[in-house]
């Protein structure tokens, strides 16, 4: 097993996050490193789906 760590650092400290978007009722997953403040967006979540963008879990080892 390993541990995910960020794509720029090699930092093992991520953090996922949520950001409202009421606009479309959408909720935007996003995954920021600890250490250096880098930032990507990890996908998308409805009331009725959800999509996680599979490159940026390979990038931050999320699988």
């Amino acid at each position: 097993m390993t541990l995910a760590c960020c794509p720029a650092c090699s930092h093992e400290r991520l953090t996922i996050s949520t950001e409202q978007l009421a606009r479309v009722g959408v909720t935007r997953l996003v995954v920021t490193c600890a250490c250096c403040a880098y930032v990507e967006p990890l996908g998308w979540v409805t009331r009725r789906a959800q999509h996680l963008f599979p490159w940026a879990l390979r990038r931050w080892g999320l699988q």
